[in-house]
């Protein structure tokens, strides 16, 4: 449980980022010794992408996490990515709080909250205010998610150019402009 950000709170472009296959669990509260003793509802861990002013989403990470092929995310808070360098297409492209380039990846038992794509001053870019997965050929599975004010041009929750399995997960005032 707790609040983890990336090692340098002064670069926006910081994430933590997943190998292939690396799969990583929140709501530990330190005692337990199997992963099923975990209690992720209440030992909330966040993981946060306000790294800089508090009341300030324009200097927050690009992108919180980046994952890669078969890499799971379960049991936490992601919050406050901020996804809109309109000098690099990658960090403006979307995903403020996950960004999957290559491969599939399988998010659960998380919170969503408070993330935001922002298109670019040239109309790219601004895809999945909280997941974007660009992969066409891999699969994205979201299982008992919750997704709360997350707003984007295109995808204000997520955005998927591949197969995306949405199980038993709740979309609570997301927002976007055109295309979900």
């Amino acid at each position: 449980e707790g609040t983890y950000k990336t090692v340098d709170p002064t670069a926006r472009s910081a994430t933590f980022s997943l190998k292939e296959g690396v799969k990583i669990y929140g709501g530990f509260e330190g005692n337990e010794s199997e992963l099923e003793d975990r209690d992720f509802r209440n030992n909330i861990t966040v993981i946060s992408g306000d790294i800089g002013n508090i009341d300030k989403a324009t200097d927050n990470n690009y992108h919180i996490i980046t994952g890669s092929d078969r890499s799971v995310v379960d049991g936490f808070t992601i919050t406050g990515g901020y996804a809109d360098n309109s000098a690099d297409a990658e960090d403006a492209s979307g995903g403020a709080a996950i960004l999957v380039k290559n491969g599939s990846i399988t998010i659960r038992n998380s919170v969503f909250e408070d993330n935001q794509s922002i298109v670019r001053e040239d109309g790219s870019g601004g895809n999945g205010g909280a997941i974007l997965a660009v992969d066409e050929n891999r699969t994205t599975v979201i299982d008992r998610c919750i997704f709360k004010a997350n707003k984007a041009q295109h995808g204000g929750a997520v955005y998927a150019a591949g197969q995306l399995n949405i199980v038993n997960s709740l979309f609570i005032q997301n927002s976007s402009n055109e295309n979900g």
